[in-house]
């Protein structure tokens, strides 16, 4: 019997300690459990977190970008207030033009009408009078005519003056005067942005021989030939001494890709003086050539079937009064300004009119 209660009870002890042993790992289950809440807790909490950083982050950038865009904004508009205000000045301006004529037409008017009106009284005081009084009546009225007749042309050659002084407030300059017109801009260009634009031309032109057509350069096409330069480098030296003599600025010659093609650039200069070299170099050269028994060809498209044209091409920039080329922003990717941008905007804008200017003919094309 005694041996029988010791069996049970180690059975029983053996229960009570497996009891606490699987308590205690289900303890430590849990507790693991809450260890790894706590944990995704955590995770959670940081990913919000950072998404709050990110949210405020991106609001700051749209601000920003809002912030610019009110700046530029501003800034349109001060640009089209300037704008407005110049108009409403050269309108100002006209009214008052066409005030004073008015004015001047009523004045007219009223002399005018004394006149007549006092032509009227004398003729009712010499109708009573005798032959001899008729006769100065008559005097009277050729007087009268006589000075009626000057101050029509008065007031018709007030009105020519006035019509000249309109279109050239309205053109500025007479259509007809192209480098009258390109100066006038040059000065607009100075005295309204403080800006000057420095430029050059690059010429290119054939070379043919006068009598044979053959062209200048033993039919060698190749761009900056040596071999070509050294066949015809007694001509092109000789023409570029001529050039220098009378005030062209050559800074390079050299032969282009066409058989008998050469290209000429002139030195970068201030103003329309650019301009003015380019075209003194195409009357000049013609002329000079012709003298040495050879022709100088400046058309755009000479034979189609050579395939190269001869092209003009225009190199320029502005300057301010420092000496500064305003095109010029190092800090930009492009290296290009703001105000170049703008410029190359408008040249993009009116380049079909351009197109037409440059472009004139059916061989441009």
């Amino acid at each position: 019997m005694v041996k029988i209660a010791q069996e049970k009870y180690r059975v029983k002890l053996s229960r009570e300690k497996y009891r606490m042993k699987l308590s205690r790992e289900k303890n430590r289950v849990k507790l693991s459990r809450e260890k790894y809440r706590v944990k995704l807790s955590r995770e959670k909490y940081r990913v919000k977190l950072s998404r709050e950083k990110n949210r405020v982050k991106l609001s700051r950038e749209k601000n920003r970008v809002k912030l610019s865009r009110e700046k530029y904004r501003v800034k349109l508009s001060r640009e089209k207030y300037r704008v407005k205000f110049t108009q409403e000045k050269y309108r100002v301006k006209l009214s008052r033009e066409k005030y004073r004529v008015k004015l001047s037409q009523e004045k007219y008017r009223v002399k005018l009408s004394q006149e007549k009106y006092r032509v009227k009284l004398s003729q009712e005081k010499y109708i009573v009078k005798l032959s001899p009084e008729k006769y100065r009546v008559k005097f009277t009225r050729e007087k009268y005519r006589v000075k009626l007749s000057r101050e029509k042309y008065r007031v018709k050659f007030t009105q020519e003056k006035y019509r000249v002084k309109l279109t050239q407030e309205k053109y500025r300059v007479k259509l007809s005067q192209e480098k009258q017109t390109a100066i006038v801009q040059l000065q607009r260009l100075k005295d309204e942005l403080g800006l000057s634009i420095k430029s050059s031309f690059e010429a290119e032109f054939g070379i043919t021989d006068d009598e044979t057509k053959e062209p200048l350069g033993n039919h060698y096409n190749n761009w900056s030939s040596m071999v070509v330069m050294e066949t015809a480098q007694e001509t092109l030296l000789d023409l570029t001494n001529a050039m220098e003599e009378i005030g062209v600025k050559i800074d390079s010659l050299q032969p282009e890709y066409g058989i008998g093609q050469f290209e000429v650039t002139f030195a970068p200069v201030t103003g329309i003086e650019a301009a003015d070299m380019t075209a003194a170099f195409k009357t000049a050269a013609f002329v000079y050539l012709q003298t040495k028994g050879f022709n100088a060809e400046f058309m755009t498209c000479v034979n189609p079937h050579v395939g190269c044209c001869n092209g003009f091409h225009y190199n320029f920039s502005l300057w301010d009064d420092m000496g500064k080329n305003v095109f010029l922003d190092p800090s930009d990717p492009l290296k290009l300004s703001k105000l170049g941008r703008h410029w190359l905007a408008g040249i993009v804008e009116h380049s079909p009119a351009m197109l037409a200017l440059s472009s004139p003919t059916v061989n441009c094309y």
